[in-house]
């Protein structure tokens, strides 16, 4: 008898966990995979935990190229659905409705799509890009003042030392063939450690650099950091679970212990370096820094703080409590650790793709090193800040080359108040119907894919500037150009990257013809499934020769 009971007691037990564990799998996984057709909203295959994602999960293409298979199938819909994983997602087609999300209803939408908090990742909880709320509003605010033209222009100085530096070294290299990308990652990484931590390195003769080597242990696309790029990005449950961080805890480590000893040096010594680490120092010893800041920076016309100080003119005893604190050393390395990301990344990425279309573009590359020999004739023969303002065509190029390139291929914001969007059919008027958008559903805007839709940007493979003529009636420019996002969360670093970018394009061209290497890279390039960037498969080779 009492077998008996213990064997029904098990049976019970098992088919109790059975009948739960089913019940939850159909919950999380099966029913979200309904949630667009019981809504009516026309949308793309999914398949349990997957979701629409499948390949670029099991990484046989690009996030990019994925997005652009959901976007090209969705064609006469202003949005449609997918399954972001497990969540019921929405995409974007239509400009209007884009600028909508994030501009005019920035309020409806004001936060990324991430799960960052300070308990799971108290280094990227601090940081700008992955705050959200009052709190991103609040640090918004503080930094803003910190990349105005005229910050940015302070450190041009500083960009134009390593712009040197990358010539002697090409003077130097006996290789005339070289991967662009590799070696724009190192002049990033160089100018990134100066104008923000204030260290002088030479990255681009050393690969064994620290900085070079963490830089390259964050960014660089291996199978395993892609995988937990993409779950962070797109499964925020999974990365709850699984505790998996954006950056490694060796690497912010590392920027802690940078931040801390350079900082202590500069105490000691007086030294007062205009980069940003300064400033970053200055706003936390001011009490605008930080996630529990209650305060913003008053800014003046210069850009600046009105009670922004340098180093040199702290106490000492402020200075002592940043460093005893880890709190508020991780509010500074935070800030800084997120220039190194977006600068480091955003700036190789455009350097390297532009010099890139210049060596299969030879009519764009005599165009544009024309015009920089001639203002730098202007100038004296050298190349100044505002040379490069004077440069119309430089500006053309960068910009077909963020259209054809943008290095984050798309957006993610999230609902975060219920909203109303027009009816999903292109030809159906906005003013009639439309869908209302739950709290907590992912929005997101697939750069890549608008930048290559023939509808706004004819012919988006070829490499032409003229798109981004003052006379030019291309339908796209102006209106539904993001490679840098749009509206309040545009990226804050933007003006920087785009300035060490056109410094480097101008001095290479006008020293070096550059010639294609189509054996090493075949065109159109392959992009890596191994990144949630756009980076290319098998790298980014180019001849120089020496003009």
């Amino acid at each position: 008898m009492t077998c008996i009971m213990e064997s029904f007691s098990c049976s019970s037990v098992l088919g109790f966990l059975t009948a739960v564990i089913s019940t939850g799998f159909v919950w999380f996984f099966i029913l979200p995979l309904t949630y667009w057709r019981r809504k009516g909203i026309p949308h793309v295959p999914a398949l349990p935990i997957l979701g629409s994602l499948k390949d670029s999960l099991l990484q046989n293409i690009s996030i990019a190229e994925e997005h652009q298979r959901i976007y090209r199938a969705t064609e006469g819909y202003r949005y449609s659905g997918f399954q972001n994983f497990a969540r019921p997602s929405l995409i974007l087609r239509d400009p209007e409705l884009i600028k909508e999300v994030l501009v005019k209803d920035f309020s409806s939408f004001h936060d990324n799509d991430f799960d960052v908090t300070l308990s799971m990742d108290p280094m990227m909880g601090r940081n700008l890009f992955f705050m959200s709320g009052n709190a991103w509003r609040r640090m918004r605010t503080t930094l803003t003042p910190a990349f105005s033209p005229g910050r940015v222009k302070m450190v041009f100085p500083l960009i134009l030392e390593i712009v040197e530096d990358l010539k002697q070294h090409l003077s130097e290299m006996e290789e005339s063939e070289i991967e662009l990308k590799e070696l724009s990652a190192r002049l990033a990484t160089s100018v990134v450690a100066s104008c923000a931590f204030g260290i002088k390195i030479d990255a681009l003769r050393s690969a064994e650099d620290e900085f070079t080597r963490v830089g390259r242990k964050m960014l660089e696309p291996t199978p395993a950091r892609g995988l937990a790029q993409l779950l962070f990005m797109n499964a925020p449950f999974v990365s709850r679970i699984f505790r998996i961080k954006f950056v490694p805890t060796t690497c912010t480590d590392f920027f802690r212990g940078v931040v801390r000893d350079v900082v202590s040096i500069r105490q000691k010594s007086g030294v007062v370096r205009n980069d940003f680490l300064n400033m970053m120092v200055s706003f936390k010893c001011a009490g605008k820094l930080g996630v529990q800041s209650d305060r913003g920076g008053v800014t003046t016309e210069e850009g600046t703080t009105k009670d922004e100080v340098d180093l040199k003119g702290l106490e000492g005893q402020a200075i002592k409590r940043l460093l005893d604190d880890p709190e508020s050393l991780d509010d500074v390395t935070a800030q800084l650790l997120g220039f190194f990301m977006d600068g480091q990344e955003t700036s190789s990425t455009l350097i390297s793709f532009t010099l890139f279309e210049l060596e299969h573009n030879q009519d764009v590359q005599e165009k544009l090193r024309a015009e920089v020999v001639r203002v730098k004739a202007d100038h004296g023969g050298v190349l100044t800040y505002e040379g490069l303002q004077e440069m119309p065509y430089l500006e053309m190029v960068q910009q077909e080359s963020l259209r054809k390139h943008p290095p984050a291929p798309f957006l993610q914001r999230r609902c975060t108040r219920r909203h109303h969007f027009p009816p999903v059919d292109e030809k159906t008027p906005r003013e009639s119907g439309g869908f209302w958008v739950e709290p907590g559903t992912p929005v997101l805007i697939p750069i890549f894919s608008i930048h290559h839709d023939p509808k706004y940007y004819p012919d988006p493979d070829t490499f032409n500037p003229e798109r981004f003529s003052k006379d030019s009636e291309t339908v796209g420019k102006g209106e539904i150009f993001l490679p840098f996002g749009e509206g309040p969360r545009m990226c804050i670093g933007n003006r920087f990257a785009r300035l060490q970018s056109k410094a480097t394009i101008a001095e290479v061209v006008c020293n070096y013809k550059l010639k294609p290497c189509c054996h090493r890279t075949p065109v159109p390039v392959e992009l890596d499934p191994a990144s949630v960037l756009l980076l290319s498969k098998k790298g980014l080779w180019v001849e120089f020769e020496k003009i």
